[in-house]
């Protein structure tokens, strides 16, 4: 698909942004308030378990494979985002197992409130992810891979507990903000042509 996008001259791949003023941090979490035991540490999973693209068995096998104490997968689904603003702030580890996806939305919603991540390389997911300390991509599908990335998430969120992730989100300009202004620039370049040298015409997904 990607190949095809690239002989076009006037095609640009805009991903969703991510609104800053809703996912906003809190330290202290929501734990309480959604009746969450403070001495576990929660691997969150937001999707339908019954899709299987959503891929849930892959956590669950990885969850298998480390035997860890007290450790809790936790699966919200059709949660308002209100609920997902909470629940980010409150696991101690946010996991996204799908088979294919585009720019998944909850990547970027993770990052923006610091909530350590664990994703298949799917999407631009690597790419939103980068290098950030705490945050990992699955090298494979295979629990064993899935396995050793979540164990070190889960390690970080013991000792250091949140990431960096909003700071990259906002270095890479994918707050809503400023992906609003990249469409209004592709709008203002398609009226006047002499703009378009200053826009690139395909941003790819890696």
């Amino acid at each position: 698909m990607m190949e095809a996008i690239e002989r076009k001259k006037n095609v640009y791949l805009v991903p969703n942004g991510v609104r800053l003023e809703q996912f906003k941090i809190n330290p202290k979490g929501y734990r309480e308030e959604l009746g969450l035991d403070p001495n576990i540490k929660y691997v969150l999973f937001l999707g339908d378990p019954s899709n299987t693209n959503k891929n849930v068995s892959l956590v669950e096998n990885a969850l298998d494979i480390l035997n860890l104490p007290d450790t809790e997968l936790l699966v919200r689904y059709k949660v308002s985002h209100d609920l997902v603003v909470k629940y980010l702030n409150s696991a101690d580890v946010f996991v996204l197992c799908s088979f294919s996806e585009g720019s998944p939305n909850v990547v970027k919603e993770a990052m923006a409130c610091n909530c350590p991540v664990v994703a298949t390389n799917v999407g631009d997911a690597a790419h939103v992810i980068g290098k950030v300390p705490g945050c990992y991509v699955s090298p494979s599908f295979k629990p064993e891979d899935f396995a050793a990335k979540l164990k070190l998430a889960l390690k970080f969120a013991g000792t250091t507990g949140r990431t960096e992730g909003r700071k990259q989100i906002e270095t890479l300009g994918l707050d809503a903000g400023s992906i609003a202004q990249r469409i209004i620039s592709i709008y203002k370049s398609t009226l006047n042509p002499e703009l378009k040298n200053s826009l690139q015409p395909i941003e790819k997904l890696n």
